[in-house]
């Protein structure tokens, strides 16, 4: 027993109701029992050896012994005095032990962290109350332990605002720390560039050069806990606008305009521009234009200007207007006012290059003329060429002379448009065919198999298609020798 005298007895022994102990105490004869499970106080510390009987007196007793140490009055205990958080906080070790010296001690500093020394210290992030706990052993191997509630007092939380950051001018520095409700801050002391400035809650200092400066508060509570913050602030020069330099645009063109400086912008005049509120707006002017942008930070503002210079594009004037011709009729396309142009597509055209191209179309199209003028701008134009296909620009021969002079000597449809002959039969006079052909260029020499066909008339029946029409002609032709 290492707390006090008392030992409480516990019998594990069976077969028999009547026992007798003697608890080993030298010098004297009441040291003894005959209850199954008895308590007795020691009268001093040491080593006792007891013994117990089982159905004393008798043949068939039984008799154990064990030994009883006791060493009372192992006390744990600590002291300490509160601290601020992120500060050393000192335990000193108080235990006591009457019997024997102390060997071990094991401290639980209630945040997660341990310690085996006897005195030992220690940091809390926080503050707060934690459970602390030490626990103490002695060589006899008795252990105690006790625990304490551990105030650590809390820091402020250092923070400051600040009014008028700007060169030439008085800035303000107001503290709006906080701490925990239980304390209050009690002393502010403020310094700039490691220089003393003040110890109200506010400061002021005129800010009369540019450069980096580092302006701290350090907070004190009731209780003497010191924090401190540091905000470190540039001050700048006056600002100068930084835009665009001045350029020149053909007209029809656009061009983006850069401020590079400031925080908010305003740009005039309001005239053919996308935004003029952004650093970085489009500008379209059909004219030559100035424009300025009012660049501001929070402390100055400045004024820069951009004169964009707008040349002439070339007028071009491309001809003919819109026209409607038949197919491969040539058309004469013209443009002016300019020293290079190019005109897209170049189907059908004599030479895309040219101011003054030909073109003799297939079907309808539209030219797009590009025109480069002396001073680099370019311009377009279009000209729309409707085609109309050529139908019923055909005759049909009425007799014909196959004699081999090379005049007349054959029957076809003669076209000089877009008729084409998808059917050409010739009947004799007894109503059979003597020539049948589905192509134009297949016409009749007035034979039959090889066989000279005889002088006379013949009737013809004759098929023309134009434009997706088709129309059927008949009538007669006469072969002559």
């Amino acid at each position: 027993n290492c707390s006090d005298f008392t030992i409480d007895f516990t019998n594990d022994s069976y077969g028999t109701d009547d026992y007798f102990w003697n608890f080993g105490v030298e010098g004297i004869f009441t040291d003894t029992s005959s209850a199954f499970e008895p308590t007795y106080v020691y009268p001093d510390t040491g080593t006792y050896t007891v013994m117990l009987i089982a159905f004393p007196g008798e043949i068939c007793s039984d008799t154990s012994y064990s030994t009883v140490h006791i060493y009372p009055q192992l006390i744990a205990d600590f002291n300490f005095e509160s601290a601020c958080a992120l500060q050393e906080l000192f335990f000193d070790d108080a235990s006591t032990t009457d019997h024997g010296y102390l060997t071990e001690w094991n401290w639980n500093f209630g945040d997660g962290s341990n310690s085996s020394d006897q005195n030992p210290f220690h940091i809390f992030d926080e503050g707060g109350t934690y459970s602390v706990e030490l626990k103490v052993k002695n060589d006899v191997g008795c252990t105690e332990n006790i625990a304490q509630n551990v105030l650590v007092y809390p820091l402020p939380e250092v923070d400051f605002t600040l009014v008028n950051d700007c060169l030439d001018e008085l800035g303000l520095f107001t503290d709006i720390s906080t701490v925990d409700p239980d304390y209050i801050i009690t002393d502010y002391t403020w310094t700039i560039n490691n220089n003393f400035l003040g110890t109200d809650y506010y400061a002021t200092y005129f800010f009369d050069t540019t450069g980096i400066y580092s302006i701290t508060l350090a907070a004190t509570t009731n209780v003497l806990c010191v924090d401190s913050l540091t905000h470190y602030i540039h001050i700048d020069s006056p600002l100068v606008a930084d835009v665009t330099p001045d350029t020149i645009i053909c007209e029809f063109d656009s061009i983006q305009l850069f401020a590079r400086s400031g925080i908010t912008f305003n740009w005039f005049p309001d005239y053919n521009i996308t935004n003029t509120e952004i650093f970085n707006p489009i500008i379209f002017p059909a004219e030559t234009t100035t424009y300025g942008v009012i660049v501001c930070d929070h402390c100055t503002c400045d004024t820069g200007y951009i004169t964009v210079e707008v040349l002439p594009a070339p007028k071009i004037n491309a001809a003919p207007p819109d026209t409607t011709v038949y197919r491969y009729e040539p058309v004469e396309l013209h443009a002016e006012d300019a020293v290079k142009y190019s005109w897209i597509p170049a189907a059908f055209l004599t030479d895309a290059q040219s101011s003054d191209p030909v073109s003799t179309p297939a079907n309808s199209i539209e030219y797009i003329v590009y025109a480069v003028g002396e001073n680099g701008c370019d311009n377009t134009d279009t000209v729309d060429i409707n085609v109309l296909l050529r139908c019923n620009k055909f005759t049909i021969p009425n007799a014909f002379t196959p004699n081999g002079d090379g005049l007349n000597d054959t029957f076809s449809v003669v076209t000089s448009g877009d008729d084409h002959v998808p059917g050409f039969t010739i009947f004799n006079r007894w109503g059979e065919i003597v020539y049948h052909s589905g192509k134009l260029s297949e016409p009749w020499d007035g034979t039959n198999n090889g066989l000279a066909q005889e002088n006379g008339a013949y009737i013809y029946l004759i098929t023309i298609e134009c434009e997706g029409n088709y129309e059927t002609m008949t009538g007669t032709v006469t072969l002559i020798r």
